[in-house]
């Protein structure tokens, strides 16, 4: 749509999502039990949100790698996040094989996650392009549901 003063106006619904709920705790909840090591836990919990589909084998511990690079930067009171550190997380995910692109080609991304994906992994891009040092952990107790603590759904 072109706006009043002449300027191309776009709303990228690719970047809205509502909500309405807050934050799914599923997400703080499925980071705590894969820091606490519980791969059996994390592994229902994706397939009970929908990310790893009915009838798709994978093994508890192949997922827990897989997603080592979303809570690694929480097992820490500070973690420096860095380029090298984040080309070395997406060398192992997408490194042919069963433990790299093997196991991504078994994972969904739902649709009502998505934003938050996007969110989530941009994030962690600009913290590592910045090579800024964070408490992470701390902003997760503090902020994402489920993180610190079970949440009633």
């Amino acid at each position: 749509r072109t706006l009043a003063d002449g300027r191309l106006g776009v709303v990228d619904f690719g970047a809205v999502a509502r909500l309405e709920d807050g934050f799914p705790p599923a997400i703080g909840t499925l980071l705590r039990k894969a820091i606490s090591g519980d791969a059996e836990a994390v592994t229902q919990g994706l397939r009970d949100e929908g990310f790893i589909r009915p009838g798709v084998t994978i093994e508890p511990a192949t997922i827990a790698a897989y997603v080592a690079p979303f809570f690694e930067p929480a097992t820490v009171d500070a973690f420096s996040f860095s380029r090298a550190w984040l080309r070395d997380q997406l060398a192992r995910v997408t490194a042919p094989g069963a433990e790299g692109m093997g196991t991504a080609m078994k994972v969904n991304l739902p649709p009502e996650y998505l934003l938050i994906h996007r969110v989530w992994t941009g994030a962690i891009g600009v913290l590592s392009q910045l090579e800024a040092t964070a408490p992470f952990k701390q902003i997760l107790e503090d902020e994402l549901p489920g993180f610190a603590h079970d949440v009633e759904q």
